[in-house]
């Protein structure tokens, strides 16, 4: 989408995983979460690049549409009218495999709890269950699951 079609309040939000360009429309607001908490950011924001934690982005189109993933690692770039998001993993809550992700915790809880556990270990541990708790929360958020397409990556890349 270029400038020109962009509303005075919305700046272009890019999601790029290894995968797949995730998301790439105009937004109004984008919520993530960083390594040093959540940050919303709107159009004219400071310029600032941040890493990024596991956790959920709300992305919301207009004041009546939003749209909630998962997103894990990487680093955000912010600029007045463009977000850039690389990301290690990115999942609408309709591709969660909430079972897989239940079980994946339950092995990380054993490995964190063991004595014989390592430092390496305990921290991989850490980090999982981070990210199947970021998956959990989401999979049971109804926004985002149902509109996989219109607003995926444009078919220009």
């Amino acid at each position: 989408m270029n400038m020109a079609e962009l509303k005075s309040n919305q700046f272009n939000l890019v999601i790029i995983s290894p995968e797949r360009k995730f998301y790439n429309a105009p937004v109004e607001r984008v919520t993530f979460r960083t390594t040093e908490g959540d940050l919303g950011v709107l159009k004219g924001h400071i310029p600032l690049t941040v890493g990024l934690s596991s956790g959920h982005c709300k992305i919301q189109i207009d004041a009546n549409t939003t749209h909630i993933g998962v997103i894990h690692g990487g680093f955000a770039e912010i600029q007045p009218d463009q977000v850039t998001i690389l990301v290690d993993a990115a999942e609408w809550p309709d591709e969660i495999d909430v079972e897989r992700a239940k079980r994946r915790m339950r092995k990380a809880e054993e490995i964190i709890s063991s004595p014989t556990s390592g430092d390496l270990a305990i921290k991989r541990a850490r980090y999982s269950m981070l990210k199947q708790m970021a998956r959990i929360e989401v999979s049971s958020m109804k926004e985002g699951s149902s509109y996989r397409g219109e607003f995926l990556a444009d078919e220009e890349s």
